[in-house]
């Protein structure tokens, strides 16, 4: 901006990308996590599960899974959701190409959460997406809560994207208390010269 000072840059909010203390995610603690540890506790009590790698031994069940947690949300019949649809299944079906990682949630042997996420610098790791059964609530806090766990150990920061102006989306990630955000701009193309 500073070096093309005559282009008309604008804040694009709905692009901002949320990024939180890895430590934060983790342990929740302090009174500003207290809603979102009661609904994860309620939720540990409630259900008992495990954590495993997403690999070439369960990404069939991933994939099982995805495919269900589309019926559920009726991705067919919302453009958005249909489009997202496309690009998780296309990211489990190239997950080693992409060099991506992830976990999966058990539930009565059956997996029921999953969230993929890669490095993205030395110390922030980016989750691409998280996906949890409607079933369970609390579900998404614990996948949550999980990931940052594994990823704590290697990085300080997660950053989570942007919230691309979806009403409960930005709520859910405002109430974990960004660290800050990454600003993303428009360029407007009246002040580009040819």
């Amino acid at each position: 901006m500073e070096n093309y000072p005559k282009l008309d840059f604008k804040p694009f909010r709905d692009g901002f990308d949320y990024i939180y203390l890895a430590t934060d995610l983790a342990d929740l603690s302090g009174t500003k996590y207290s809603k979102i540890r009661n609904r994860l506790n309620q939720f540990k009590k409630n259900f008992s599960y495990n954590i495993e790698k997403i690999s070439k031994s369960n990404l069939n069940e991933v994939k099982d899974f995805l495919k269900r947690w589309c019926l559920w949300k009726d991705c067919d019949s919302d453009i958005l959701l249909e489009n997202e649809k496309k690009a998780i299944l296309f990211s489990m079906d190239h997950f080693e190409k992409l060099d991506l990682s992830g976990i999966a949630m058990r539930i009565n042997d059956k997996i029921e959460a999953i969230s993929v996420y890669e490095k993205m610098t030395s110390e922030m790791a980016v989750v691409h997406y998280e996906k949890g059964s409607p079933d369970y609530d609390g579900i998404y806090k614990a996948i949550n809560q999980e990931t940052a766990k594994i990823l704590q150990k290697n990085f300080r920061f997660i950053n989570r994207e942007s919230d691309m102006n979806i009403p409960g989306l930005r709520k859910a990630k405002m109430s974990y208390h960004p660290h800050h955000m990454v600003e993303v701009f428009n360029l407007a193309k009246k002040g580009i010269l040819i």
